[in-house]
């Protein structure tokens, strides 16, 4: 209980606040409700969590997140089905994100579910996961609709697949079984691809 004490009477105290302070003082108050149990770990596994129920709960939020990705795609196409370049921009964003799906849930299902963990790395892991997909999803729209400089959304395009690279990889290079041998190589090479792409961009 004291150690989620500050993340909770932070944030109430931000009410007491207006402008911008208001949300300096909030967005502490969550900061820091995320990293002061990093601090009690140990504490923390005396009562591990149900590994399977979290991850299939997790697994879920990622399936939403995707369809908010799809929302975004399908809401170009909107009196636009016959514009060739619409079209092209729509099935590559839908590739990409199959790409994405496709990439977690493969990875998803080399869980070690009988692993015994406070659940801080699949948590935190996730929040970022839920994160760069959420940008992935509003940036293809705002880049489509060209309202901000290209680069400025390039940079959070790849940005977010980067985070979710690293996010992902590193959730399930943690809960993965011990006699699972990771490919670090691969991981490697296909990092080096995506800064490749970027920097040929720039």
């Amino acid at each position: 209980f004291k150690m989620f004490l500050p993340g909770v009477l932070i944030p109430l105290s931000s009410y007491l606040f207006y402008g911008e302070w208001h949300y300096i003082i909030m967005y502490s108050g969550i900061a820091a409700d995320m990293i002061i149990p990093l601090f009690f770990s140990r504490r923390l596994k005396r009562s591990p969590i149900n590994l399977p129920h979290l991850a299939e709960r997790f697994g879920a939020f990622v399936l939403i997140a995707f369809g908010e990705s799809l929302v975004s795609v399908t809401n170009m196409l909107v009196n636009h089905t016959s514009d060739r370049h619409t079209l092209l921009f729509a099935v590559l964003s839908f590739c990409i994100i199959s790409m994405l799906w496709l990439s977690y849930f493969t990875a998803y299902d080399e869980i070690d579910h009988g692993r015994n963990t406070n659940g801080q790395i699949l948590l935190y892991g996730h929040f970022f996961l839920l994160i760069s997909i959420m940008l992935f999803a509003g940036n293809i729209e705002l880049l489509y609709e060209g309202e901000i400089p290209e680069k400025i959304l390039l940079i959070i395009l790849y940005g977010s697949v980067l985070l979710f690279y690293i996010s992902k990889h590193g959730i399930f290079y943690y809960h993965r079984p011990k006699e699972l041998q990771y490919i670090q190589k691969q991981v490697i090479l296909l990092l080096l691809l995506l800064l490749s792409a970027f920097s040929l961009y720039y």
